[in-house]
């Protein structure tokens, strides 16, 4: 019996030392008025990397695409909740989308430009960006076969997006971005909010 229970004092003992040992978190302490001016300076937008147009176009997925497209969408189906780009089988629906661009090589020079070109100004600590999330835009990329094989599903309202798959590199998503985005999608006449839809 002594000798079980001197077995069972070696094994437990290491277990106790480094529970005891481990410090526990803190409770996280909202920033204070200084702290959260400078996490916001570090999510503002600078050109910081200069890509040429094909070092650009080499990151996926526009090294895939053979086409690019903006896209406008709205709800079809009375929800409530939020709209979303209309998908049919796990495939974007086109013929439900409201407006297609199609991006010429000038557009997707600007448009990579932008992802890429463009990045926060310092090393942001703190996720920022609206709690709502009510799309009505996508960068669509479809293939020669004319299948969209990603997409990256944009709300100008909140300044969110989100990606079709993990694979995307989209640069950094800083402040101003979103702006710059919606600027390009403006230029070719693509409608941003619910409201222009009316």
């Amino acid at each position: 019996m002594k000798k079980y229970l001197l077995l069972l004092v070696i094994v437990i003992t290491p277990y106790l030392a480094i529970s005891q040992s481990k410090e526990k978190n803190p409770i996280p302490r909202a920033p204070t008025r200084e702290s959260w001016k400078e996490e916001q300076k570090k999510h503002e937008c600078i050109t910081r990397a200069v890509y040429s147009e094909s070092e650009r176009t080499s990151f996926y997925p526009f090294n895939k695409a053979s086409n690019i497209l903006f896209v406008s969408f709205i709800n079809q189906d009375d929800s409530i909740i939020q709209d979303e780009l209309p998908m049919e089988r796990g495939k974007v629906a086109l013929n439900k989308l409201k407006e297609i661009v199609y991006l010429n090589d000038e557009q997707k020079n600007a448009l990579t430009n932008v992802l890429y070109n463009i990045g926060y100004k310092g090393k942001p600590t703190i996720n920022t960006g609206a709690a709502c999330y009510n799309p009505h835009n996508a960068i669509l990329f479809m293939n020669d076969k004319k299948q969209v094989f990603e997409y990256i599903e944009l709300c100008f309202d909140c300044s969110r997006h989100e990606l079709s798959s993990k694979k995307i590199n989209t640069g950094d998503f800083c402040t101003q971005k979103y702006d710059l985005l919606k600027q390009l999608f403006q230029k070719v006449g693509i409608k941003l909010t619910e409201l222009e839809f009316d």
